[in-house]
């Protein structure tokens, strides 16, 4: 198995938790990810970074592997575009912002993720 295998093995397994470089070195042996990240960015994986705190004030990249749609497009992306166009029906059908509105907005929301048919 390759190092780059390796990683993105890692990064699925720990997909809620992350890896951080030293995690990647007690796991994978290795604590050089940027030539790994760079080739699976380049296959198309989505690679997200946050800056943790350790316990002794310390801050390193903690990274994760993005979760992608059937077509490739992080999902987080595509939760954006839904909820711009959520937002975009609830406000052409003028109900931005009023409470009598709260109930018809949520049945917007609910046909918005799983459209009636039939």
């Amino acid at each position: 198995m390759t190092k780059k295998q390796r990683i993105l093995s890692l990064l699925q397994e720990r997909a809620g938790i992350g890896l951080t470089a030293l995690e990647s070195l007690q796991l994978a042996g290795t604590m050089r990810l940027a030539a790994s990240f760079k080739n699976l960015r380049d296959d198309g994986y989505s690679i997200d970074t946050e800056l943790i705190e350790t316990p002794g004030g310390d801050h390193v990249a903690r990274y994760r592997l993005v979760p992608t749609a059937d077509d490739g497009t992080p999902l987080n992306e595509v939760m954006a575009d839904g909820i711009s166009q959520v937002m975009d029906r609830v406000n052409t059908n003028g109900m931005g912002g009023r409470d009598e509105d709260v109930s018809k907005t949520g049945e917007v929301l609910c046909q918005s993720i799983h459209p009636v048919t039939g």
